[in-house]
């Protein structure tokens, strides 16, 4: 085994080096000369911003990306900067491995699913000069499918969007289908004088897990006795998650002294009256017709049939007063954004036998402070004043500047104080249920990160105090000391002629590593061609793509709570997993062709991103997308 890591870390440091020294050479900005501009004349870019930042009147519009490459990194469970650890399909529950915060405020149940599902840190708002509409589907091995689409526009003085997701897969092995569709829709209004706006928005989650508990004997897999998976014995063989999730929201600012100095220039608002309003309902089931070692070990009854049920309900008002002020400086113009207010939540979680309800209010506020897109000052902060949690807090302060030549530093740091009551359902139907009040989590974060045009560098620091993590029996504990964390990251993206490489290095340490159960670096690589054919009228690129992940204690996954939980005796990684892929575009038409673990055969089989369940063997994938406007 020693011998096995160290040639495998001995070529993957290589090939990061020896694919960066080449292409630093020669360190470019990766251009649009592949994207859509070239191939459509009249191609009018398209801008998407988060909608949480829209809600705020301060969003980062950011023009969306539609580069060939792009589009064979189909599985958001990978393509964000820390990799996560899966369950080995599409769309199944995943761990990200590495430390980071929740959103502040009322947490029911932490969903593993947060790169599928829609939530309120993802939905997107466009701002299209022309229709833009894109569809785009893949299907591959297993009976893999995933459909996803996009349209906005702006009709007058109206804005609206919408977009789709749909996962299904059969998997690798048996009884591990997944069933997961999303949508998101917006529709915002302003009238013609430009001092009232209503945003409307909506999303569910609606999915459907079959849950196998992994392998039941996974020593067949990691020493190579049983190449092929697809018949080998699992836990679990009637079980499933359930979940379902609703989230409306309406959003009205007004502005009674609205003004304009001409038809561009809007004068300075010193009064901007914003009330929002939100609902939202979520529910998870957890369904088993059997009974099964995994569930005996923990379980206070042994049912021969389980339906675990919970439910919970958010009603939230928001009220603020908002400014927004521009005026010069040394010749420089500098704008402030503030906003001050109050808010009011309401929330039920429970069962049909037990239900709890409660509530909380408090006050938040934010502000930003910036000159020419020179540098920018950012603060955001809530307390809660009573009810629920009284005297929790968020306070976050971020400072970017741009040195010279596309040099940026951005610094940031963050005090927050949360609530962690933990509501979640037993094994035994609806007959035990426990909720845990523990003390707040508190947690700080200092960051520095510098970028040059294609280059990222992040160094953070953090300390917490009073995580709470799910023992080996499945129970919340809380550690009884501070967790010190300090992470290193970076992205590199570059070009030299026709060759593009993307890289993403994490490293990671932490004070109680038998807790937090992460390894200590993940290495990502993607090395790739892109050329013309046929005298400019096809693109077309191919490439490999490759994952690094050292020998750590993966966390064990529980089915019936629909989570993860402590693992201090088995380890897993040590593996090199590597993808090939090729592609074609002929204007606003994408194809894709992947092929997932190609080397197959050539290396061991024990790639294992999760105890118990491996990472899938040698399969393809094809894929289209079309964008159906210029």
């Amino acid at each position: 085994m020693n011998i096995r890591s160290a040639q495998i870390r001995i070529f993957l440091l290589v090939f990061v080096l020896l694919t960066n020294t080449v292409l630093l050479a020669q360190v470019e900005t990766v251009s649009d000369s592949y994207t859509d501009s070239t191939q459509s004349p009249n191609y009018m870019p398209v801008f998407e911003a988060l909608m949480m930042d829209y809600k705020t009147g301060n969003p980062e519009w950011q023009q969306v990306d539609t580069t060939l490459e792009l589009f064979s990194d189909f599985d958001k469970a990978y393509n964000q900067r820390f990799y996560s650890a899966t369950l080995g399909n599409i769309g199944q529950s995943h761990r990200v491995l590495d430390y980071e915060f929740e959103p502040f405020g009322i947490r029911f149940k932490k969903i593993p699913l947060s790169n599928y599902l829609y939530s309120e840190q993802n939905v997107p708002v466009f701002k299209p000069n022309s229709p833009y509409t894109v569809v785009s589907y893949v299907a591959g091995s297993n009976k893999h499918h995933l459909l996803h689409g996009v349209h906005a526009q702006e009709i007058n003085n109206f804005s609206l969007g919408a977009t789709f997701n749909v996962i299904s897969c059969l998997g690798a092995y048996q009884q591990q289908r997944t069933s997961v569709a999303g949508a998101s829709a917006y529709l915002a209004y302003h009238n013609d004088r430009g001092n009232y706006n209503v945003l409307f928005s909506y999303f569910f989650n609606q999915l459907k897990l079959n849950q196998n508990g992994g392998l039941a004997d996974d020593s067949l897999f990691i020493f190579n006795v049983e190449p092929f998976r697809g018949g080998m014995p699992v836990n679990l063989q009637k079980a499933s998650n359930e979940f379902v999730q609703n989230h409306f929201e309406l959003t009205q600012t007004y502005a009674p002294f609205f003004k304009k100095d001409s038809l561009q220039h809007i004068k300075n608002q010193w009064l901007v009256f914003s009330h929002s309003i939100k609902y939202d309902k979520q529910k998870w089931i957890f369904l088993q017709e059997e009974l099964d070692s995994v569930q005996s070990q923990s379980a206070l009854i042994n049912p021969l049939f389980t339906k675990d049920s919970l439910a919970g309900h958010i009603l939230e008002n928001r009220l603020e007063w908002q400014t927004n002020l521009s005026f010069p400086l040394f010749e420089k113009n500098v704008k402030l954004n503030t906003a001050f207010g109050i808010n009011h939540t309401l929330f039920s979680i429970g069962d049909s036998i037990s239900r709890s309800t409660d509530n909380y209010y408090g006050l938040h506020a934010r502000g930003n402070l910036g000159v020419d897109s020179v540098w920018q000052i950012n603060y955001q902060g809530e307390q809660v004043l009573g009810g629920w949690s009284s005297g929790a807090f968020s306070q976050g302060l971020d400072f970017s500047i741009f040195l010279w030549k596309n040099h940026k530093i951005q610094f940031d740091v963050l005090f927050r104080s949360l609530p962690q009551t933990y509501f979640s359902n037993s094994f035994n139907g609806n007959f035990y249920q426990w909720k845990n009040d523990f003390s707040r989590l508190n947690e700080k974060k200092i960051g520095l990160v510098y970028s040059y045009l294609p280059i990222s560098l992040g160094i953070e620091a953090f300390q917490v105090s009073n995580f709470v993590f799910l023992n080996q029996q499945s129970l919340p504990e809380i550690h009884p000391s501070n967790i010190e964390f300090v992470r290193l990251w970076s992205e590199i993206n570059l070009k030299y002629r026709f060759l593009r490489s993307q890289t993403k290095l994490t490293y990671h340490q932490n004070s109680a590593s038998q807790i937090t159960m992460f390894p200590d670096y993940v290495a990502r690589q993607k090395l790739f061609a892109v050329f013309h054919m046929f005298k400019n009228a096809m693109l077309a690129n191919v490439g490999i793509e490759g994952v690094y992940v050292p020998e750590y204690n993966g966390a064990y996954y529980n089915p019936n709570l629909f989570d993860f939980y402590l693992n201090n005796s088995q380890k897993i990684g040590n593996f090199f997993y590597l993808d090939v892929f090729i592609g074609f575009k002929v204007k606003r038409f994408n194809f894709m062709v992947k092929m997932l673990n190609a080397p197959k055969g050539l290396l061991p089989y024990d790639y294992f991103s999760t105890p118990s369940y491996p990472l899938p063997d040698r399969q393809f994938r094809l894929g289209v997308s079309w964008r159906f406007y210029d």
